[in-house]
């Protein structure tokens, strides 16, 4: 294939490339937001950016400011989502319902809460983590997770196993049960609607 006609087949990218062909280069390390802010400001970044299925975008170097503000908002990173020792975690950010990305707006504005973690929880995830930078749980692409596909290819068959698949049942399904378990411990309806 011609190198102008290449297109994005997985991520993380192991290697880039332009019209003239495959360049020389090897990733270091993940940036992180304030590292990249860094970068913007004092040099010539060249972004690139890939979308599998599509050809790599590049953005001009003096375009990067523009493009910087664009894309800030969209940078996952887990640090930043989990507070309170790791104990809870920020809703601030979802996947865009129609492309597989980060999105800095969520459907609602009561979508905007913090879910408080068991310990147990918490511990396994800090260690889940360890040093990621992104996307805790990415297809083999690197992209985020459509919510869909995450139901019909995981959910769903995991639920038809347990024989407690049924009409409507769905991630909501949670969310219902912590409300019902709630209700019957007798919780404050205060601390019942979060």
């Amino acid at each position: 294939m011609r190198p102008d006609q290449r297109v994005v087949t997985k991520m993380p990218l192991t290697e880039i490339w332009d019209d003239s062909g495959t360049l020389n280069g090897e990733r270091i390390k993940y940036l992180d937001e304030s590292t990249l802010r860094e970068l913007v400001g004092s040099s010539c970044v060249q972004f690139i950016v890939a979308y599998p299925g599509l050809k790599l975008d590049w953005i001009p170097t003096e375009k990067r400011f523009e493009f910087w503000k664009t894309i800030r908002p969209q940078i996952a990173d887990p640090a930043k989502q989990f507070i309170n020792a790791g104990r809870t975690i920020e809703i601030r950010q979802q996947v865009d319902r129609q492309k597989p990305r980060v999105v800095s707006y969520l459907k609602t504005d009561a979508a905007y809460r913090d879910v408080d973690l068991h310990p147990d929880v918490a511990e396994f995830l800090q260690r889940f983590m360890g040093r990621k930078n992104g996307l805790l749980f990415a297809t083999a692409n690197g992209t985020p997770h459509l919510h869909n596909n995450i139901e019909e290819r995981w959910l769903t068959a995991r639920l038809r196993k347990m024989g407690l698949d049924e009409p409507g049942m769905g991630w909501h399904a949670f969310r219902r049960f912590r409300k019902t378990w709630l209700r019957g411990k007798r919780c404050q309806e205060d601390i019942n609607i979060f």
